[in-house]
């Protein structure tokens, strides 16, 4: 029911990514992540200096459908359904040209390119897995025969919409994927030549073959004035962006729209308002009280007004901060409305973070958390700052099944992002010189200085299904080292 990834983003950020999967007979799921982090004390992220807000700033979260799985072989065949529905939808659009149609074609020319992104990813990812070179000489004839039919067959529908009348900004929007599908032929075409030329194999014939269907792409985006063209002689700025924005383009098909709000908010007015309600009674009864036994303009009684209004605002502010505590325990920081169109509402998000003392830490998460001396040694001595964030996501499968008709989505992306700046500030020099002895001489050697911030995951579906993940990254002052994960090889009782 959930399937998660955590990898390196870039050197300030690491991302999670956790996939949904949508019950087939529920009309909605709930799911429960809770991630524990630890920080060394020393680098100074505690509840003074990281605040609530510095944590959902420090945080990027995309929701996105999972893009619908298809292998090359079966976008290559004639008989390909998303093919089909694509060129019936032109057709149509061709003859009748009605405005209300347009959304369709353009939906369905991007969804066209995410899954035939994902087929490609799989298969050069499925061609990096092998290791015998016949599986992989298998795997890149397959490759080559079917990247020219996909190309060749999606090329032709221009075609249907070349006639007078035809908006071209509507046109473009055909051109804008036909040149990012020949991006990805040749982007994927120099994974496999990477790989068969690193591993030095019985393959390399096939890599003239690949480099020729490069250039073709080449030559297709030159002849059609694509501004995608590497320069060797150039920055190539233009042309990282112009992908850029060609991937951001075709894959707003697959990804939720999120609506926020601050769920505490309104609880804490309210409970806000009742704590000024009890200082005030506090306040009046000891000014009625005083006005009965010192009467009405007695020095004493104006006194005991001063120090009643006093007490009045202590009492106010203490139950404050008390109520707020306490609604944190029931309430989310924030709350989402997740949806694809603004209609309808198609799952529910809320979020939480704060700061944990020892006694907070649930007894299950302790535990995995020290499960070798070393770490104890780090709790117990050195110290370290414990925050939780809290995701709960509830998603209305039924109302899901609905957006895509001809293609079933069954997994929902939930992509967190999170950027480690702030950790880094108080980390010492990155560099150290260490010393040894070799022979007689004494020889010098750079060390790396690091830092570990230890995160546990635990996932649960329904409250039922539950397990636990651990990972440890490894940070210096230059960013991220690199990412582990740490077996988590006992059962939680």
């Amino acid at each position: 029911m959930i399937q998660e990834t955590i990898k390196i983003h870039d050197k300030f950020q690491f991302e999670i990514k956790v996939g949904y999967k949508l019950a087939k007979n529920e009309s909605k799921t709930t799911f429960e992540i809770d991630s524990y982090f630890f920080s060394p004390s020393s680098l100074g992220v505690n509840k003074d200096t990281y605040s609530r807000d510095s944590f959902f700033s420090d945080m990027q979260v995309y929701i996105r459908f999972k893009t619908p799985s298809k292998i090359l072989e079966e976008l290559a065949t004639p008989e390909n359904e998303l093919l089909a529905s694509l060129k019936t939808t032109m057709q149509k659009l061709a003859s009748s040209r009605e405005v209300s149609e347009f959304p369709e074609y353009e939906n369905k020319l991007k969804l066209y390119s995410c899954v035939v992104k994902a087929a490609l990813r799989d298969h050069i990812d499925c061609l990096f897995a092998k290791t015998n070179h016949l599986d992989v000489d298998i795997l890149l004839k397959k490759f080559l025969s079917c990247v020219t039919q996909i190309s060749s067959s999606f090329r032709k529908l221009r075609e249907i919409i070349s006639v007078p009348g035809f908006p071209e900004k509507r046109f473009q929007h055909f051109r804008f994927c036909d040149e990012y599908l020949s991006l990805l032929i040749e982007q994927y075409a120099f994974k496999a030549i990477h790989l068969v030329s690193k591993r030095n194999s019985s393959n390399l014939a096939k890599v003239d073959e690949i480099k020729d269907l490069i250039r073709s792409e080449t030559k297709y985006r030159e002849e059609n004035e694509f501004p995608s063209i590497v320069k060797k002689k150039d920055k190539n700025e233009s042309f990282l962006y112009r992908f850029s924005v060609l991937k951001k383009f075709m894959g707003s098909i697959l990804f939720l729209n999120v609506q926020r709000q601050s769920e505490i908010k309104i609880a804490e007015h309210i409970f806000y308002a009742l704590a000024a309600g009890i200082s005030m009674v506090v306040a009046t009864g000891a000014a009625f009280y005083a006005q009965m036994r010192l009467g009405n303009l007695s020095f004493p009684f104006f006194v005991a007004l001063v120090i009643s209004y006093m007490f009045k605002d202590r009492i106010k502010a203490i139950f404050q901060q008390f109520f707020s505590s306490q609604i944190r325990r029931f309430f989310f920081d924030q709350k989402e409305r997740i949806f694809y169109n603004p209609a309808e509402t198609i799952g529910i998000c809320q979020e939480s973070f704060d700061f944990l003392d020892d006694k907070q830490v649930p007894p299950e998460i302790r535990k995995i958390r020290n499960c070798d001396h070393l770490t104890e040694i780090e709790n117990g001595w050195v110290g370290q700052s414990v925050f939780q964030y809290s995701r709960r996501i509830e998603l209305f499968s039924s109302v899901i099944r609905k957006t895509f008709q001809e293609i079933p989505i069954v997994t929902v992306n939930d992509i967190i992002r999170f950027n480690i700046s702030r950790f880094l500030e108080k980390m010492d020099d990155p560099k150290r010189n260490l010393y040894f002895l070799e022979g007689e001489n004494v020889e010098t050697i750079t060390a790396e200085r690091a830092y570990h911030l230890n995160l546990i995951i635990k996932f649960s579906v329904k409250k039922e299904r539950v397990f636990y993940k651990r990972f440890r990254i490894i940070l210096n002052r230059d960013g991220i080292n690199r990412l582990e994960e740490v077996p988590v090889d006992f059962l939680i009782d």
